[in-house]
């Protein structure tokens, strides 16, 4: 699959879920650059993953290696889309009524000082606010 329908086939799977635009424009860089080659594979992962996050919500922690952020001032959910080929995590934040809110994604690094998320959760919520203002003015 080349680039140009992979990112039409993510912009499908997405359209059902509330997603930050610059989480959108990560997805889309990873496409480009990480995962160049790679596509049909973390699609494949994603779709299954965006399954499970509808049917379990928050549940969602207690299958894979998805986890409940430790550090976090917020209930910040990781998400890990992995294969040999890739290591990725999607940053979640679930509103009140259990919507879950797509918030950043990145290419994770091994050690201990790359697995650090403190920048990337501040980010996610940063971004889980704005959504809210979004919504809220209509």
């Amino acid at each position: 699959m080349n680039t140009k329908d992979a990112i039409t086939e993510l912009l499908y799977l997405l359209k059902d879920f509330y997603v930050h635009h610059r989480c959108l424009l990560e997805f889309k860089s990873l496409l480009k650059k990480e995962l160049s080659g790679k596509a049909d594979s973390f699609l494949q992962v994603l779709i299954t993953q965006l399954k499970l996050l509808s049917d379990l919500g928050s549940r969602i922690i207690t299958v894979d290696d998805h986890e409940k952020l430790k550090y976090s001032d917020h209930d910040i959910y990781s998400i890990h889309l992995k294969r040999n080929q890739f290591n990725i995590r999607l940053l979640v934040i679930f509103d009140k009524m259990s919507n879950p809110y797509l918030l950043t994604v990145f290419f994770e690094r091994s050690g201990k000082k790359a697995s650090d998320y403190t920048d990337k959760t501040r980010i996610a919520y940063q971004r889980y606010v704005e959504l809210q203002e979004e919504e809220k003015n209509g």
